[in-house]
């Protein structure tokens, strides 16, 4: 399995479980990401775990239409459908707990028999299932942030360090081609002669957070 199937797979464990903790105060707690609650970010966070499954179960296409490169450009045109989409799914219900888990253990028998070379059909199109996986690992990871924050959890103990690792390479990625490279091998992060932890790094280049560092100011999220 390569490191992307890995890392997602794990981050999906861990948030399968985090989940099935939320109490229904929880639920209904501010996030920052307004104008969605707790609810409306597990629901939006909740159909990405649960969709490479399904994905896989779809007749493979034949050649790719996305990459790594235009999907988050193409993703950035639907974001208003997203936000909505996760609205209508908080209000009918969520699926987490049992069910959750066992979405996690229907994606990794799926994963577990996929060629090195799998393609897949996903909302933008058809890309590489390995591709796909790394925008998984970035959902997972910068979402298991959101909810830290909202619960005043550790944010270390919502994300794996895998699945860290791949959202950080792929932040990197996005930021070389917006003139924000970084250097990611692990933890931590070096950004512009800047030494930074690599949470703080993922935190900063979504626009999370403020930047770690005065160094750092003048530079824009690479993602939101």
């Amino acid at each position: 399995m390569t490191a992307a199937r890995r890392a997602a797979l794990q981050q999906y464990e861990l948030l399968a479980t985090r989940f099935a903790d939320l109490s229904e105060a929880d639920l209904d707690r501010e996030t920052r990401l307004p104008p969605w609650r707790l609810r409306e970010l597990v629901a939006h966070t909740t159909r990405n775990i649960c969709s490479v499954a399904p994905a896989l179960s779809r007749p493979e296409p034949e050649v790719a239409t996305v990459d790594l490169d235009d999907y988050y450009e193409k993703g950035a045109r639907m974001a208003a459908a997203i936000r909505d989409r996760a609205v209508d799914e908080a209000r009918a219900g969520l699926r987490w707990g049992d069910e959750l888990a066992a979405a996690v253990r229907e994606t990794a028998e799926a994963l577990a028999t996929a060629g090195p070379d799998r393609l897949i059909t996903v909302r933008l199109g058809a890309m590489s299932l390995d591709g796909f996986l790394v925008t998984r690992c970035v959902e997972g990871v910068v979402h298991g942030l959101d909810v830290a924050r909202a619960v005043g959890g550790d944010p270390a103990g919502w994300t794996t360090p895998a699945a860290t690792a791949v959202c950080a390479g792929q932040l990197a990625r996005i930021g070389a081609r917006a003139g924000v490279p970084a250097e990611v091998s692990g933890e931590p992060v070096t950004v512009a002669s800047v030494t930074i932890p690599v949470i703080a790094y993922v935190e900063w280049a979504t626009g999370r957070t403020p930047a770690p560092h005065p160094a750092l100011s003048g530079f824009p999220p690479v993602l939101r």
